[in-house]
């Protein structure tokens, strides 16, 4: 595939460059979204089979239940963190106009993954920190004062997340660790909220409107073919669907920071003159 032009682009526009992404490199972007979701599947499948057994087993059983959907619950975070980053660095290399190299590309998500997930720890634990202190902050003040303030917090809480949407891009495609790819996707950012989260949310729409299809289309075909109805066939299908339309979602991200860079950076000269013979 032959480089993207590189320009400013419109939410939608960023949208319609991420389905030329996933489009022009469509196997090697969904082997890799595959291949992560093959061990997310068989979790999946053995919550679908077991579940049942632990809510009619007593409280021994759903206890084992809890603790089960606790670690599995960090594994598929985990797996999904990991996928991203591979995915992440598949679609830059097409951005850029290199060949997807999916071995390359698992071999720098595998670097990075750990950065990502200790920088979303830091931000969470930072969170919860603040979150504590708003708390015992408003249990001294009156009612109508305390519900300010906290909505005060949350409102500046969900500022700082729409600032750091591309933290995640940041940190893969970039050897920053988690305190520099915050200043950097804070940098990145600056008087560009409403530019990415237009962005993200019409990504997340076509994601979420292509799952929903998909989970309809399931249970129709499970009214024609029985069969369909066992649990393990479903999640089957329904996983098959999300392993097609997941790299659509996460190129929406890299072409989103790549935009941003050339807004803020001028990243467009910056390559343009990198080509120019010396």
């Amino acid at each position: 595939m032959a480089t993207l032009e590189l320009r400013p682009r419109s939410a939608t526009e960023i949208v319609d460059a991420a389905f030329q992404i996933l489009r022009a490199n469509f196997v090697p972007l969904v082997t890799l979204s595959v291949a992560a979701q093959i061990p997310m599947l068989v979790i999946r499948i053995w919550f679908a089979r077991n579940g049942v057994n632990f809510v009619t087993g007593g409280a021994a059983a759903m206890s084992q239940l809890v603790g089960s959907v606790f670690v599995f619950g960090i594994l598929l975070v985990l797996l999904t963190v990991l996928a991203q980053c591979a995915i992440t660095v598949a679609a830059s290399q097409v951005y850029l106009g290199l060949a997807v190299d999916n071995g390359a590309a698992i071999g720098r998500g595998l670097q990075r993954f750990g950065y990502v997930v200790l920088t979303s720890i830091l931000i969470l634990l930072a969170v919860g920190v603040v979150f504590g202190i708003a708390a015992a902050l408003t249990s001294f003040l009156p009612s109508a004062a305390r519900v300010v303030l906290i909505l005060v917090f949350v409102v500046v809480a969900i500022w700082l997340g729409l600032r750091l949407i591309p933290l995640n891009t940041v940190i893969v495609l970039e050897d920053a660790g988690p305190i520099e790819a915050i200043k950097r996707s804070l940098f990145l950012g600056e008087s560009l909220v409403g530019h990415m989260f237009v962005s993200v949310l019409v990504g997340a729409l076509i994601y979420i409107g292509i799952a929903i299809l998909a989970g309809i289309a399931v249970a129709v075909l499970a009214a024609i073919v029985p069969a369909i109805k066992d649990p393990s066939v479903s999640q089957i299908f329904q996983t098959a669907f999300v392993a097609l339309v997941y790299p659509l979602f996460i190129a929406v991200l890299v072409v989103l920071y790549y935009d941003l860079r050339i807004r803020r950076e001028g990243f467009d000269v910056e390559m343009m003159s990198r080509a120019v013979p010396r």
